[in-house]
């Protein structure tokens, strides 16, 4: 007890020590904290790529991009049908492109296809934003799977030989990070502390993802 309640009502105040002392935490866990939480989307640059596709009637201005790129699977589709009408020599017409889309929909797609492409023909495009939508959307793409392939590695068993993986992962960085629009330094970072301490042949046990 440190003193006297002042005023009815008030608590007494227990210990006057300093806080507990923060444990420091694993490279793993200071790895996960570079992880978003929430899976990263770049939702209207995605947009403004597939707008200007329609209104140009091609797709020299995504250059680099693939639909894997795209995070909902309509997008996917539309932007897979685009490259695939371009390699056939076929102009990307708004009406064209939506007989084709609302024929044979998958079954994991939302409804209003046609709705959808009508909205995107209709939206404001601004070209000189086009390269930095383009490099938004591969940024967010390895930011997805750099994020999936930790979560991998967090699955007990999933990942078999685990300095394999970490190497494989390494190999991955390494490419995500050619691109300047992805930061990946802290997670290589955190990457090369575990890995030495998994092949440092003095430390036991081996050091896990859990």
């Amino acid at each position: 007890y440190t003193g006297q309640s002042q005023g009815k009502g008030r608590r007494p105040v227990f210990g006057t020590g300093a806080p507990p002392k923060e444990k420091e935490k694993t490279p793993a866990a200071r790895m996960e904290e570079h992880m978003d939480t929430k899976t990263p989307h770049a939702e209207q640059s995605e947009r403004q790529i597939l707008a200007a596709a329609l209104q140009k009637g091609n797709l020299r201005h995504a250059e680099g991009l693939i639909p894997e790129d795209f995070l909902a699977v309509r997008d996917q589709r539309i932007f897979r049908t685009m490259r695939d009408f371009e390699n056939r020599g076929e102009p990307l017409i708004l009406d064209r492109l939506t007989t084709h889309l609302t024929k044979d929909k998958p079954e994991e797609e939302p409804e209003g296809m046609a709705g959808h492409l009508s909205t995107l023909y209709a939206e404001e495009v601004l070209d000189c934003n086009l390269p930095g939508c383009v490099a938004e959307i591969r940024n967010r793409a390895i930011e997805r799977e750099l994020r999936k392939k930790y979560m991998e590695s967090l699955q007990p068993g999933g990942i078999g030989d685990l300095s394999g993986h970490l190497v494989g992962m390494r190999e991955f960085l390494d490419r995500a990070a050619a691109s300047p629009f992805v930061e990946v330094k802290p997670v290589l970072h955190e990457l090369d502390e575990i890995n030495r301490r998994i092949l440092d042949p003095g430390t036991k046990p081996v050091p896990t993802f859990s």
